[in-house]
Order: C-alpha cells, then structure tokens, then sequence
C-alpha cells in the first residue's frame, strides 16, 4: 500500500487535505500547502540541536576543570552524533499514522497509527525553554513506554499536533457515552478529523480504502482547578517527600571518600561529649530535629517546584494537567482511558479535610507514575476531590454517606494483630533482660505491652472503620487504610480480572479480598474490597462476571432478576471462590 508520502505529486500534495478532497473544518486553521502535518517528511526544529548538545555536555562541563582536553574531545564527538542524528530524524503525519525515521548506521521507522495514539503530552525544561521549543510524547495502547518522542518542535506546531492527534473523533464522555465520530455533541466536543464522504463520493472513497483527514479543530479546554502556592507549601509538609533527606545522606555517603567519613567520626568521638551521658543526648536530639526539618525543607521545594503552577482543565474528550516550574509538563488524560479513580488522604490530611487524586488510565507508560503523570489533583479539599473523582469517571449520582461496613470479624482480625504484636514486643524484651541476667520487672513489661496494645487497638479499630464497599450497578467504590486511607471509583464496565483471595489468616476468620483488577494500574495500587465475607465476595465475583459480560456483549442473555449482588449484602454462598477472568 502506498502512503501519501510516496504518492505520485510529491509528499506536499499527497498528504493534504485538498489532494485528497477533505472539506474545510469551520473554526479550524487553515491548511498550510506542505509540512509534517500533511505528510511531508520534516526534520526538527534546528534548535533542537542545543538542546541535544545542552543535555549532552553537562558530563564534560564537571570534566572540564579536571581534564579540558578530555572534556573538548567528548563535547567535538557529542557534537558530530548530534549533527548526524539531526541530520537522519525525519517525521511526517500520514493519515492514518505518525511516522517518525531515524538512525544512521541502524536505519529505523515507527510508525505510530492514530487509533492507537490515547495521550500526547508536553513537557519543556530548562534547554528546551532556553532554545524556544516544546517536546512532544506520544504514548500509545499496549506500549512499555513512550512510543514517540519529538524533541524540539515549535510551540504553535507542538500545539497543533497535539490537537490534530486527539481530535481523533471518539466522543467518549465522562459517561462513555457519545456521538459518533464527526458527530459534534451538547458540550462542543472536537470536529472529528476523519469527517466521511458525502454520498456522492461515497462509492469513489469505498473504493479507494481511503478516509479523508481534516484539521481538527483544537479542543476547547476549560480550566476547573488551580493550585495556589500556599497549598502546594501544605502539600509538602503533609506529603510523603521526606524520604528526599534520606535519598540525599545516602547519596553523600556513596560519594565522598570513606577517610572522610572515618576520620570526621573519629574526631567527634575523641573530642565530642559521650553519647551515654545527658549533654551527648541533648546533641543526638539536635540533630534529629534539624534532620526532620532538613526533610521537611526538601519536601516543600521539592513539591513547589514539581507541582508549580498545577492546573486541571477539562475538555469535551480529555482532561488536561499542567505542571512544573523548571520543567513545564502539559499531560493528557483522556476520559475513554481512565479505567478508575483513587482518592488518597493519608492521616495527617484527613485531619485537615485535604487529600490527592490519582487516575489509572489504561495503557500508561511504566515510568509515568514516577514521573508524577497519574496524579490529578496534588492536594485538595475533601468536597472537591471527591466531585473531580465522580467527574473523570463520568459517576453523576452522589457518593453514599456511608459505605458497607465489613463483617464483624475483620475488626477481630485487627485486634488480633494488635494483642499478637504487644505480646511479641513484651516477649523480647523479657528474652533481653533475661540474656543480660537482669530482674524481670513484670510491672515495667506489663507497661511495655500496654503502651504497645493501645496504639495497636486504636489502629485497628481505625482501619476496620476505613474499610467499605458501594456498588451502584455502572460504578463500584471500595475503601481501605488508616495511615493512608484510599478510595477507588472504579467504572464496571472497565474491569478486566475479577478475583478472590484469601491468605490463612483470613481463611480462619471466613473472610476474602475481592480484587477488582483494570488495565495495568502504574500507581501500584489496584483497586479491591479487603475482608469482605468469604462467600459475600464469591457472590460479588459472580454478580460482576455476569454484568461486566452483558456490557461487553448486549446480546448476551440478561441477568436473571433477583440474581445481583443486594445492596445489603446479605446472604453468602458456601464453596471455596475461584478466579475468573472477565
């Protein structure tokens, strides 16, 4: 099959719209007569090349006060690939694909087709901002991680790109539900750019195996939320961002010479106080304070500068996340992806009525977690967490005041833990005293196993509070967590691999998890109904297999009346539950 791009007229004729007879798109640009987006073979933005030669150089740059001659060779041989792969980097838009070439001694093509394409994301760090151009990620279905990267494109052609590739015509919805494509519904969702042939063509385009591609027009995008400063200074001190003082000490102590290390420890403790006595103490209490506070400090700026700037926007098929003080990220979350919502409020926050939300959108890349892109909303009130939630997943009735608790004996599996963990502190400390040939102070140990329990009971109690399931027929809703309370919205229809499973420990107490497994989660987390009754989740299981199969497939045969999973969630079947795989 011959692609435009080889196409008799040359590749600036052969892509465009008016070669292939598309219609003109009313609010869309106009069509320029070549370029890349019509399916000419373009190289990038020569100011790509700084910014290859920015990130490539700063190796030679530390290298430069040690070595210069060495550091001069590097950057000359840095420079000749950089110029050879400017050189042989080809891309085009194609119809039906994104086709990008390059490689000199190994010569490569990839050919990225649109229906496969779910996000397009922006990002620009500091060489791109120095050298005016914008990077542009493709990420597509089934991919282990960026299917396509531009490097350096002009903002206006980024831009454009952007909105040609996802306006592929899918009115998806927050419901899932929709027009058809080219269709344009009630919430002004994007012209499609495969508009068809009207009905005189129709027999000419049939006969071709063509489809004509119009501009799309960029999609309208209403801004819902912007993250101001001062939150995002909360977001640091109540994160999770501390860990960076850790990564740092670590990081020096890989580092530096171990003479330094030895002979700075031997001087405080040859001219230090003794850590024994009470100014040693005093000092050893010092330092951990301002190790918390160093951590905290890192958390803050470490946050401020990720999440600088956070602003969600929402359009008719996509949602859209803006990010980043040195580095700027625009990501994309279509709403046809997102297979379930999680809404995170660790201990510190619920207290404060704040909390975060996270998307799993199938298909995502496995760094872009790390990376910060599944993240929707950094820190929020509680109301607005949950109405962004039931939004991206398209959920348009109200979350319940309350959920369905679980059985009674999940709380006793947690306050057995508690009595089981006091015991084994109390144990060890008996086994210690009696290795030192010390008295056994039963009044001291007895104090030692209350000061253990009580936390213990208080947690559990906590937990077992947390747990509880919702089920409203098009979307489930699980809960779980006391230190970090999550709550999944999951659509039903989005389920790939309903299962039960039960450890020894819950099998004893008849109970079992309800896995509700989507598309490949990169938060790390899929969404699941802990300690539910073990026959209580076996009926669920089945209820969900049935219902899922009849989204999937409306010709099958119905639901029996009477045969769901209650509300209530009264009634448990007998027999041991096994996997099933919607």
């Amino acid at each position: 099959m011959t692609s435009p791009s080889e196409a008799p007229g040359g590749p600036e004729t052969a892509g465009s719209p008016e070669a292939l007879g598309a219609p003109e798109v009313p609010g869309a640009p106009e069509a320029a007569p070549g370029g890349p987006l019509h399916g000419e073979a373009t190289r990038l933005h020569p100011a790509v090349m700084g910014v290859w030669l920015i990130q490539s150089s700063l190796p030679a740059i530390i290298l430069f006060f040690v070595a210069p001659p060495l550091a001069l060779t590097i950057v000359a041989v840095s420079l000749f690939f950089i110029i050879t792969r400017y050189i042989r980097f080809r891309w085009r838009l194609e119809p039906d694909a994104l086709v990008i070439d390059e490689g000199l001694f190994i010569r490569k093509r990839r050919v990225i087709r649109r229906e496969r394409i779910q996000t397009v994301d922006l990002e620009r760090g500091i060489p791109h901002r120095l050298m005016g151009v914008v990077e542009v990620r493709v990420e597509a279905i089934g991919g282990g991680g960026t299917e396509g990267q531009l490097d350096g494109l002009p903002r206006p052609m980024a831009e454009e790109l952007r909105s040609i590739l996802l306006g592929n015509g899918f009115v998806a919805g927050r419901a899932g539900a929709g027009a058809g494509a080219g269709a344009e519904g009630e919430a002004g969702s994007a012209t499609s750019p495969w508009d068809t042939a009207d009905s005189g063509e129709a027999a000419d385009t049939a006969a071709a195996g063509a489809r004509r591609p119009a501009m799309a027009s960029a999609p309208v995008e209403t801004v819902r939320t912007v993250v101001p400063p001062d939150r995002l200074v909360v977001a640091g001190l109540t994160g999770g961002r501390v860990g960076i003082a850790a990564a740092i000490v670590g990081f020096l102590f890989q580092s530096l010479p171990d003479a330094w290390w030895t002979e700075g420890l031997g001087f405080l403790m040859t001219t230090g106080p003794d850590p024994t006595s009470l100014v040693g103490i005093r000092i050893l209490v010092v330092l951990a304070v301002f190790a918390v506070l160093a951590g905290f400090f890192l958390s803050v700026v470490g946050t401020v500068f990720t999440h600088w700037d956070f602003t969600v926007s929402e359009g008719p098929d996509t949602l859209g996340v803006r990010r980043g003080l040195f580095t700027e990220h625009r990501d994309t979350v279509p709403y046809r992806r997102i297979q379930a919502v999680v809404v995170e409020e660790n201990l510190v926050r619920r207290l404060l009525g704040l909390g975060l939300v996270r998307v799993i959108v199938a298909g995502r890349a496995g760094g872009s977690s790390e990376e910060g892109s599944d993240l929707l909303l950094p820190i929020g009130k509680r109301a607005e967490l949950y109405d962004l939630a039931r939004d991206a997943v398209g959920m348009e009735e109200a979350l319940p005041e309350k959920l369905n608790p679980m059985p009674w004996r999940a709380r006793s599996r947690r306050w057995f833990r508690a009595f089981l963990a006091a015991a084994a502190v109390t144990a060890a400390v008996a086994l210690i005293l009696h290795l030192r040939e010390l008295p056994l102070a039963w009044e001291w140990l007895a104090i030692t196993g209350g000061a253990v329990l009580l936390p213990g009971l208080l947690l559990g109690e906590g937990a077992y509070r947390s747990l509880g399931w919702f089920d409203s027929g098009d979307f489930l809703v699980v809960r779980e967590g006391v230190l970090n309370r999550r709550t999944s919205l999951v659509r039903t229809d989005r389920l790939q691999v309903v299962e039960t499973t039960a450890n020894p420990f819950q099998r004893l107490g008849g109970l079992g998890t309800l896995q509700l497994r989507v598309a490949r989660p990169v938060t790390g987390f899929s969404p699941r109904a802990l300690d539910m009754g073990e026959g209580e989740a076996a009926r669920w299981r089945e209820d969900l297999g049935r219902r899922v199969n009849h989204l999937r497939d409306p010709f099958a045969a119905p639901t029996p009346a009477g045969a769901g999973f209650g509300a209530d969630g009264s009634g448990e079947s007998g027999g041991r539950p096994t996997p099933v795989t919607i």
